[in-house]
């Protein structure tokens, strides 16, 4: 059970909701609960589709990349909202069903090339806080500075994403509750 109330789209009279609530309608989408429980703080929910949709959508990095290390936030932080929303994403930028279910590190190497291995990796480190010199010398060798700081941008995103979402216990839509049950056990 969500810890805050969902703001309707079809009963806000807040212009900055109206106006985000609008664009999402405009793309054929319902809002999501998540922008539904931001909508407790508009500016706030302004503030987060202003970072997260040119993340999303204007990066330079392969969007099968970002993917990847979202889903593998979400995985290492078990987090059911993220994790969930982003499958269908992760699948249409090319990920496999197998590739989802085997993104541990004793797993990698027979479902991962060497750019996806150097971003699960990576991602993981970030995860922990702490990037050994290896690990970024690998990130180099595969990657241009702007794409490491999308990469670096998306991990922490969504990791707080994965906090948030948890720690407000947002419920998942009906047609995400499938993938929710897949999201492996770290």
């Amino acid at each position: 059970m969500t810890r805050l109330p969902l703001v309707s789209p079809e009963t806000t009279e807040d212009p900055i909701l109206a106006s985000i609530f609008g664009e999402i309608h405009k793309r054929g989408l319902d809002v999501p609960n998540l922008y539904q429980t931001l909508a407790n703080a508009p500016q706030m929910l302004k503030a987060w589709v202003g970072f997260t949709w040119p993340l999303r959508h204007q990066a330079a990095t392969p969007r099968l990349l970002r993917e990847l290390a979202i889903m593998r936030v979400s995985q290492i932080a078990q987090a059911p909202y993220p994790w969930s929303h982003h499958w269908p994403m992760a699948v249409e930028a090319g990920l496999s069903d197998g590739q989802l279910a085997h993104m541990d590190a004793t797993e990698r190497a027979n479902w991962f090339d060497d750019v996806q291995r150097a971003t699960l990796g990576y991602t993981d480190e970030v995860v922990a806080g702490d990037v050994g010199a290896g690990t970024m010398a690998e990130a180099d060798r595969f990657f241009s500075p702007a794409e490491i700081v999308e990469l670096t941008l998306a991990t922490t995103f969504y990791l707080n994403l994965a906090c948030f979402s948890k720690a407000l216990q947002i419920p998942l839509e009906p047609e995400y509750e499938q993938y929710a049950e897949r999201l492996p056990v770290v």
